[in-house]
This record gives structure tokens, sequence and C-alpha cells, in this order.
């Protein structure tokens, strides 16, 4: 979704096959046998539920199954009535990159019109699942285990604090993120989550770890640099240390910053069309 632009876009259930950065949809996710394909097709489409609502009905089912004691069910917000756009060359190029609050920033805030504190719940998401290098280029969990990456919670905001990340330069030199841990491979950060808590805008020339630790960078890596304190992205520092909530267990600023930012998300460009679920079918 882009307010600045014409078409805006927006959550219209299509994507560009053309565009590599959505490589693995096409793939794995939506194609003509691919699971939540065929649920939808077989299901969902004969009932007049079109592709954008179904999609945006699945995410909240996927999230509603991992969050804790099933708390994040956001089946109040849920609005439905979205159209379906077949054709939408050129809406890749308005996803947010992983090089940075720079590429978040533009796609984000300035175009989508979110704030900073709907961007860093929306990055939570990240807690969910894997990246993989025949896709992104990025490869790992973004949680503890592969086990803690089937939980939706704010375990991504306490791996990013809690841990040393040092940064991987691949091959290409293109898909740069970092990574913690003694092997090295299975866990890791792209330079768009850990902009959200210290400045890594130079660390391909200027190699740093990101720690919240005293001595805690391998092999006299410097530190990476806190943001000067009227920096604008301090918003996105404070919003991650909310959703982080210290010591505390809980994730409810998690959850409930998510699901405003969520709805955002998933309902502009049609907010005055989109009506509420019924409690009931009763036509009475």
């Amino acid at each position: 979704y882009d307010r600045t632009s014409t078409p805006m876009y927006g959550p219209d259930g299509c994507f560009d096959l053309s565009d590599g950065i959505n490589s693995g949809l096409p793939e794995d996710i939506w194609c003509d046998e691919c699971p939540l394909t065929l649920v939808y097709n077989r299901k969902y489409r004969p009932n007049n539920i079109g592709r954008a609502d179904f999609w945006v009905a699945a995410g909240n089912a996927v999230i509603r199954q991992t969050s804790i004691n099933n708390d994040l069910d956001m089946r109040s917000s849920f609005r439905w009535g979205r159209q379906d756009r077949f054709l939408c060359p050129g809406s890749g190029d308005r996803l947010p990159g992983s090089t940075g609050c720079a590429a978040t920033e533009a796609a984000m805030i300035e175009r989508m019109g979110l704030t900073w504190r709907d961007a860093v719940a929306l990055m939570g998401a990240h807690t969910l699942g894997r990246g993989e290098t025949r896709f992104s280029g990025h490869h790992g969990t973004w949680s503890d285990s592969d086990e803690a990456a089937l939980v939706f919670d704010k375990r991504y905001y306490d791996a990013a604090h809690d841990n040393s990340w040092r940064p991987r330069f691949n091959p290409d030199q293109t898909t740069n993120d970092f990574t913690t841990g003694n092997g090295g491979i299975t866990r890791m950060m792209l330079k768009t989550d850990l902009c959200l808590t210290m400045d890594v805008r130079n660390v391909d020339t200027e190699p740093c770890c990101v720690t919240h630790w005293e001595n805690k960078c391998r092999e006299q890596m410097r530190r990476c640099p806190m943001y000067p304190d009227l920096h604008p992205w301090m918003e996105a520092v404070e919003a991650f240390e909310e959703m982080r909530s210290s010591d505390l267990v809980t994730n409810e600023p998690f959850y409930s910053a998510f699901e405003d930012a969520w709805s955002k998300a998933t309902s502009f460009g049609r907010m005055d069309d989109l009506r509420s679920l019924r409690e009931s079918c009763d036509t009475k």
C-alpha cells in the first residue's frame, strides 16, 4: 500500500510473481497444489470469499493458534469486504527490504502511514518461522530454536536484546545479516531487525556487533553505537523496549500493539468499505 501513488494497491490478494522479493510464495505457499491454496479453492472460494479476505483471515488464524494460550484472537477486529486484484505490477517494489531502518521508514512510515510503534510491532511477527537462503538469501530462525519459532510471542525482541549478534557477510555482499552462537548458521537477525535497537547503518564498511552487554563482542569487534537521543529512529528503540517489556513475562504489550498495527495494515485503502463479522447468522 502506498498512499502517495496511483494505484495505491493494499491488501488486495495480489502479489507480483515476477518480483524476486516474493520468492517462496509461488513455490511453497500459494501454488496450485499448495495446501493453503487447496483449502481456499475447495472450501472458501465456492462461498464467494475473496482471496484478500481469506489471506487476512488465515493470518489471523495462524496467530491465534500459535499465540500463548490462544490469547491473541483478533476475531473482534477482523473486517471483511476487500476487493481482489489479479494484476499488481510494481507492488513488490513497495515492500520493505532487509537493509535497515531507512527501508522500513520509507515503506511503512512514509508510504503506508504507520507509526514506528506499528512497524516495530509488525516486525515482531518474525518470531514465527525461519528464513531460507534459496528464497531470501537469509538462513535461520529469529527465535532461539526451531521449536520457539512455532510460538507467536515476544521472544523475537528478547532474542534481539539478550544475544550478541555479529555480522555475517554473504558472498554476494547484498544480503548481509547477523548471526549469533557457536554454529552461526541456525540463528539470524536482519539489519531491519537490529536497527530497531542499535545503529547498524555502517556495519558493511565498519563491522560491529549488536549487544547490550559489555565485553560480549568476538575478536575485539567494536560494539555498534546507540542512536543519539534526538534521532528520529529513537521512536523505534522506545517501541522495541515497550514490546520487550523489560524483564516481564507478559506478552500483552506486544499482543495489543500488534493487533492494532495488523488491523491498520490489512485495511488500508478499504477502511470505509469493510464490515465487521456478525456474531450469528440469524436474520431475525
